[in-house]
């Protein structure tokens, strides 16, 4: 079976681990109260690796564009395919949207963004308005992502278990 190439497969695991670790944070801050020193540590802890993530998923894309990207088995029927090919495309999409959104939200908060100290620039005014969307936006996306990845976890078991195909092979 072939494989992606090794800048995508680092990539892969890399951005894995980074959204699950900053999804499951950010279930945290968002049922604690903010009352003391370490949760706001862990905020703007999140905030830097959210930033992160953020540059990194455009990394990520940069490299997607540039690479070979092997196609499915011929084992998968084209339902399949083209569920994985729109899960892939929205997992992109709310790769940039969760962070994109979280910094909207803090800005318009008229908090500022710090990526690991550096204090970043604020791109728009002060407004509880937009940081309302943003954060409805921000929020939502965090369901989406969610549900993105436990269809991409599911389409692979499902692989695994129907088809006898190992597509974990092609990422690893």
């Amino acid at each position: 079976m072939e494989k992606y190439t090794l800048s995508m497969r680092i990539m892969h695991w890399i951005m894995a681990i980074l959204i699950i670790s900053l999804l499951c944070v950010g279930l945290y801050i968002a049922n604690t109260e903010p009352h003391d020193e370490e949760w706001r540590n862990i905020l703007l802890m999140h905030k830097s690796f959210g930033i992160l993530a953020l540059l990194l998923v455009m990394l990520r894309l940069a490299i997607r564009l540039g690479s070979y990207v092997p196609e499915l088995p011929p084992q998968i029927n084209h339902r399949d395919v083209a569920l994985h090919n729109w899960t892939v495309f929205f997992l992109y999409v709310f790769m940039f949207v969760m962070p994109i959104a979280g910094y909207v939200m803090s800005i318009a908060h008229g908090n500022t963004v710090e990526f690991f100290g550096m204090p970043l620039p604020a791109l728009i005014e002060k407004n509880t308005q937009v940081a309302s969307i943003a954060h409805t936006i921000h929020v939502n996306a965090w369901y989406f992502l969610i549900g993105l990845i436990v269809l991409h976890l599911a389409g692979n078991t499902k692989h695994y278990i129907v088809e006898k195909v190992n597509l974990l092979q092609r990422i690893w």
